[in-house]
């Protein structure tokens, strides 16, 4: 009888034992879909009133040596921008500089044009779209999105 207690206990952990496929948190996701492969902008939009409709697309007009450049977005928080073939004036081939995902993984932080704090409206594994308020002129406010696939 001293080995009842250990069977009921024993038989209890085998049948909580079930075949479902393991829940894979969302933080490790993330993780994965940023740090696999990497990214290119695809799209730069203006919303000046902050209504939700974007008012203006400067994507098509930017110059090339902007769409080109590929971001790496690597384990170790850090990022390496990696100029195209048509290298901006001025620009380095290769920089790199921090990142990190803050507020729950709801944001991202990093240095593109400075730093950049940029809400996570979609991460997927051939999307990223980044949203961000971003004062202009004195006292006026817009929110702009960046769009990034894969090339």
């Amino acid at each position: 009888m001293k080995l009842a207690p250990l069977i009921v206990l024993l038989s209890l952990a085998l049948l909580s034992c079930t075949d479902d496929p393991i829940d894979i948190p969302e933080v490790t996701i993330k993780l994965e879909e940023l740090t696999t492969g990497s990214w290119k902008f695809t799209g730069y939009m203006r919303d000046y009133d902050q209504d939700g409709v974007f008012d203006e697309d400067l994507y098509p007009g930017w110059e090339t040596c902007y769409k080109d450049n590929l971001y790496t977005f690597q384990l170790n928080d850090s990022m390496i921008k990696e100029e195209g073939p048509f290298r901006c004036i001025g620009e380095v081939q290769t920089q790199t500089a921090p990142w990190s995902f803050i507020d729950n993984q709801t944001r991202l932080q990093w240095l593109i044009f400075g730093l950049y704090d940029q809400h996570i409206e979609e991460l997927s594994p051939t999307t990223m779209r980044l949203k961000s308020e971003v004062t202009y002129g004195l006292f006026s406010k817009m929110d702009v999105e960046l769009t990034f696939g894969k090339p």
